[in-house]
């Protein structure tokens, strides 16, 4: 009715950080307030708009250059005997200055290169007054299935209107329906809408239509949520880290991806395609990464699709030939006697094995697959008997800010093992450099830090010793969730 016309593109992208080049609005299509039933219900032959008989305010409206455009609407000398209080409006208006009806829009954009891009958009002029209604997140929201979703509207009385109004009233609909726990959602009446992870089908676009309404008058927004197929996370928990592939350790080693997640359905099925990488050297020459079967070092050949890849220690011994062939000795990372004929000691014999991790109803699943999520880890060789590190992992993975972080070390395989904790992350933070943030010292088996202390995602490693030559590394990671910590994968910490 009398409320101002507000149109903004200052949000578009694309022209390299310059104004421009052309910006035109034009009008596509206009049906007047009188023919809107009929446009409808398809009995209103609609005829194009001439520019030679538009309105004052499209005029002003399609001849601007700006990506802002404010227009403001007209109020006029009320008619004789009319009182707009007695209306319930605060002012007459022009109703020839911008005519009430359906408005078909273009906004088309010119950048300086020539690139040019546009968009069509709709608004309706009502001769009543109505509520201000906007939607928060947009027009257009991507998201994923496992994410939560968060939605709100906003809204204000219209300026149209005087005397004392009703309250608002707000409402929201949505389409397709969605399912939650097994029966049809209704969304809650108020604002804002919320919806738990995994609610929203993957591959669908779901409408969501927020109205706010003033007794007889109401108005309404609408925003189309695009909910895009996502890989799902994959995990190896362990991390990087170095093995003993001595007689007299342990007779197997076990990489698990239990900790992989899909993003397309909550506690949803995968499939697991493991890949196996040694580095070969040739003389001197480093030959590099080269794949190979992970059935000559696995306990079963039939190893793909499972959530575990177990190696077998004695399988390693003999692979371990495979890293020089032309010297047909077994070689090492560490952990050979110096100048020893029988055995080569190499910083570059390492093992990268990397799991690939797909939905189980995707056709096919390989490291090359696109809807599929790959992690990886490098293990390193020593023919010692070297002692195994681990940090517990508690029932709880909640860590909160408001207690002490509790990481508890061990190890296996040695009676009298040295402890050293260390920071990996994240970058410029080194937390445990300050002896006031911890009440353990960092050559202790468990490591205290105070409260309050973690920020974003710091992770930490038990570096332990045996002898003055071997370790292993074992790590954790945590990350902020709202105002709790959530340990990420492995869950290893616990609040104390």
């Amino acid at each position: 009715m009398c409320d101002d016309l507000h149109l903004d593109a200052r949000g578009s992208l694309n022209s390299g950080g310059r104004a421009f080049h052309d910006v035109s609005w034009s009008l596509q299509k206009f049906i007047p307030a009188t023919d809107v039933w009929e446009s409808q219900n398809d009995l209103f032959e609609y005829i194009q708009p001439d520019l030679e008989t538009l309105s004052d305010g499209m005029i002003f409206v399609t001849s601007t250059r700006y990506l802002k455009v404010f227009v403001p609407m007209r109020t006029t000398k009320c008619p004789g005997g009319m009182s707009p209080e007695a209306e319930g409006w605060n002012a007459c208006w022009n109703s020839t200055f911008f005519p009430a009806g359906q408005y078909e829009m273009r906004l088309g954009l010119t950048n300086w290169i020539g690139g040019t891009s546009q968009v069509d958009f709709a608004f309706e002029k009502l001769d009543v007054p109505v509520p201000l209604v906007q939607m928060a997140n947009g027009v257009k929201m991507i998201t994923q299935s496992s994410k939560a979703l968060f939605l709100q509207g906003v809204s204000l009385p219209s300026e149209c209107t005087s005397g004392l109004q009703p309250d608002l009233i707000h409402s929201w609909t949505v389409t397709p329906t969605i399912t939650v726990g097994g029966s049809a959602w209704s969304p809650a009446k108020g604002q804002v809408v919320s919806l738990p992870p995994f609610a929203l089908t993957s591959g669908k676009i779901f409408t969501f239509k927020f109205t706010a309404r003033a007794g007889q008058s109401a108005a309404s927004v609408v925003i189309d949520v695009q909910v895009d197929d996502m890989p799902p996370v994959a995990r190896l928990q362990g991390g990087d880290r170095l093995i003993s592939i001595s007689q007299m350790g342990p007779p197997s080693y076990i990489l698990d991806a239990s900790s992989s997640e899909s993003t397309k359905i909550q506690r949803g099925s995968l499939f697991y395609y493991w890949t196996c990488y040694q580095n070969v050297k040739l003389v001197d020459a480093v030959i590099g990464l080269q794949k190979f079967d992970c059935a000559l070092i696995a306990s079963e050949d039939a190893y793909q699709g499972r959530v575990q890849l177990v190696l077998e220690s004695e399988k390693l011994r003999k692979h371990a030939f495979t890293f020089s062939p032309n010297l047909r000795i077994p070689s090492y990372t560490t952990g050979c006697e110096n100048g020893s004929p029988n055995f080569r000691c190499d910083p570059a014999v390492t093992y990268i094995f990397s799991v690939t991790v797909c939905d189980e109803d995707t056709s096919t699943c390989d490291e090359n697959s696109r809807l599929s999520d790959s992690a990886k880890v490098e293990w390193s060789t020593s023919r010692q008997l070297i002692p195994e590190v681990f940090i517990t992992a508690h029932d709880t993975t909640r860590i909160s800010a408001e207690f002490n972080t509790v990481c508890e070390g061990g190890v296996g395989g040695s009676t009298k093992p040295h402890y050293q904790w260390i920071q990996l992350g994240p970058a410029g933070s080194d937390l445990l450099q300050d002896s006031s943030n911890l009440l353990t010292a960092t050559t202790s088996s468990s490591l205290v830090m105070k409260p309050g202390l973690l920020n974003g995602a710091d992770r930490c490693v038990a570096h332990t010793k045996a002898t003055p030559d071997y370790a292993i590394l074992s790590s954790f990671l945590t990350s902020l969730t709202w105002t709790q910590w959530q340990v990420c994968f492995p869950a290893i910490c616990n609040a104390g």
